[in-house]
Order: C-alpha cells, then structure tokens, then sequence
C-alpha cells in the first residue's frame, strides 16, 4: 500500500501491478503511468505531456488528464466521473463509465461498430479503417477484443480500427461459464448467486436475467 499523494515527475515511469495506490496521484512532465492491477484511489491527476496506459487494475473515480497526456485503455475498470481534456485517446478494451472526452485525437479499436443501430459502412473485416465523422451526435456502439462492450453518444471525428470479434456464446449461466464482460447483439447471460457482474457492465440488444449475485 502506498498512501496519499503519489507524485511521479521529470519523465519518471511508475508500472502497478498489484497492490494499492491511494488518493491524488500526480503525474506529470513527460512521466509514464502503466497500470496492470491493483487499485488507484480518486483523484488521479496525470497531466502535463503524460502517457497512462490502462490493461488491468481499477481506477477511482473523478480521474483528471490535463493537456497533452496520452490515455491508452485496454482492460481494466475506469470508475467514473471522469474527464480527459486534449491530447490522445485510445480505447481497445476495458469497463469504464461514461467519463468525458474533449481530445485532439479519439481512436477506437473494435468489431461490431454501429451508429444509431445501423452498422458502419468501411468496417466489415478486420484490418479495416476509417476516419468517422457523423452528421450529428449519435449513439456508437462497439465489442472490444476482450469482450468489454461501449456505448455512448460521441460527435466526430473518430478514428476507427476493426478487429476480430471475441467468441459469442449465445447462451451465458453464471456462475459456471467464464464470466462476461459485456453482453452484445443476440446474447443472454443468465446470473444466479454466487456471480458478480464487473462494474460498467454494457447490455447492448440482449437480455440479462437476475436470478441471483451482484
């Protein structure tokens, strides 16, 4: 466990792969947050040119990115609110609530992606690529790789990359199968005690029955 106030300067690289961080930890100048466990208090504060990438682990909420930082989310449970303004945003994975995005650059790696409902045009294999500017502020929804899934209003433009979609069981019992973490077009997930859904858990066009758990 490592207390309040945790600042990380001068190109400093902190890697947290287990254990506890606590309130208002504080990158900045040039410094490199690599979060792959554990758990970071409120209050993280990363800015001035700061890169933080996110595979695993959980962040607290009212998380901050100042100007010009990097946030790289790939696993892991963002809780919200939260903001980023400016710099580079890259989602390919991970469970977060609807925090606020005001960037230079938004890129977003996934299968499935649709547009109000609809599918978007340019995206059907993996590999493919397109700069998406929607006429007007929409719905986006997309599958992540590692089966997370995101839906939320966005307004462009957005740079999106399509990959394989993760396996789709129609049917989910847990506990027993491997625990989701999102549920997408067609799918049921039957939950009955002893389960416990991960925070930020997306329903997109299936069905969820609570017989039971968390």
């Amino acid at each position: 466990v490592v207390g309040d106030r945790l600042e990380v300067n001068a190109g400093g690289i902190v890697n947290l792969n287990g254990g506890t961080l606590g309130d208002f930890v504080t990158p900045y100048n040039g410094s490199t947050f690599n979060i792959n466990g554990g758990s970071i208090g409120a209050f993280f504060e990363p800015r001035n040119n700061t890169t933080v990438n996110i595979a695993g682990g959980t962040v607290g909420e009212h998380f901050s990115l100042g100007f010009d930082t990097t946030l790289s989310i790939s696993g892991g449970v963002l809780e919200g609110p939260g903001i980023q303004r400016g710099g580079t945003l890259n989602l390919s994975g991970g469970n977060f609530d609807n925090f606020i995005w005001d960037n230079n650059e938004v890129n977003i790696t996934g299968s499935e992606f649709r547009f109000n409902g609809l599918p978007i045009p340019g995206l059907g294999s993996a590999g493919d690529s397109i700069v998406f500017d929607p006429p007007e502020t929409g719905f986006l929804t997309t599958t992540f790789a590692d089966g997370a899934v995101l839906a939320r209003s966005v307004s462009g433009p957005l740079n999106l990359y399509a990959v394989a979609a993760p396996v789709k069981p129609a049917v989910i019992n847990s506990p027993g199968d491997a625990e989701p973490l999102g549920l997408r077009d067609g799918q049921t997930l039957n939950l009955s005690a002893g389960a416990e859904l991960v925070s930020y858990f997306t329903v997109v066009d299936s069905t969820l029955n609570v017989h039971g758990g968390n």
